[in-house]
């Protein structure tokens, strides 16, 4: 089981997905700091 998800996780579609989520999470947190300077 663990090893199945292991290889989930590990397949370029799964990185893919998750190099997308991180991005968008960073362009967020990047306009957030945009709009509210400190």
């Amino acid at each position: 089981m663990a090893q199945r998800i292991m290889e989930v996780l590990c397949s370029p579609l799964a990185s893919r997905f998750f190099n997308l989520v991180l991005s968008h999470c960073h362009l967020k947190l990047q306009i957030k700091n945009v709009l509210r300077p400190q």
